[in-house]
């Protein structure tokens, strides 16, 4: 699927950190399921919002902070960090980029406002979606996601790369990036 002037490849983690300045991809590889820690997979191995997963995984709100964004035609596409309440790290560093075509004017515009997690506005919004996770990931965290997760370099983070189809097609790509739970 192409947005303008880069494309998203939901089997290539790389192409979602194309649109920002300051964001870097780090080292990378595909795992399957079994290979992940129980607690990562358990986060990550579903067809649900990963807004609920971490709600109730955490037992707290999910709230964003936005990194970066960019906008393309119809498609806006932004880098996040995930914090629920009672912890001290974001849980979650995520991609997500979305049709706004393809979604309504009040969808479009509380995305742009960028207040609430995505999730969320879609489980408001769109009763009909499908979340379809494509491929799993580790990834050696670089100095930025150590930063933010407060973790050592040897420490691997697992994520997954999913399409949300609401309606018709493809509306939303996602790359979704789980902070080790052990190191709640």
């Amino acid at each position: 699927m192409s947005i303008d002037t880069y494309a998203l490849d939901l089997h290539e983690p790389a192409t979602f950190f194309a649109a920002f300045r300051r964001l870097r991809c780090p080292l990378y590889r595909p795992v399957d399921p079994p290979e992940m820690p129980p607690d990562a997979r358990r986060l990550l191995q579903h067809r649900a919002h990963m807004t609920t997963t971490l709600e109730e995984f955490y037992g707290g709100e999910v709230t964003i902070r936005v990194l970066e964004r960019a906008r393309r035609g119809h498609w806006y596409t932004r880098a996040v960090l995930l914090d629920v309440t009672g912890q001290e790290r974001p849980v979650e560093f995520g991609i997500m980029a979305l049709d706004l075509a393809a979604v309504g004017p009040e969808v479009a515009r509380q995305v742009l406002e960028a207040r609430t997690p995505l999730g969320t506005i879609l489980i408001a919004h769109h009763p009909l979606r499908t979340v379809v996770p494509m491929a799993y990931w580790a990834f050696e965290p670089n100095d930025q996601w150590c930063r933010w997760f407060g973790l050592q370099r040897n420490e691997l983070c697992y994520g997954r790369t999913a399409v949300i189809h609401c309606g018709e097609g493809p509306t939303v790509l996602l790359l979704e990036v789980v902070r080790p739970p052990d190191s709640r």
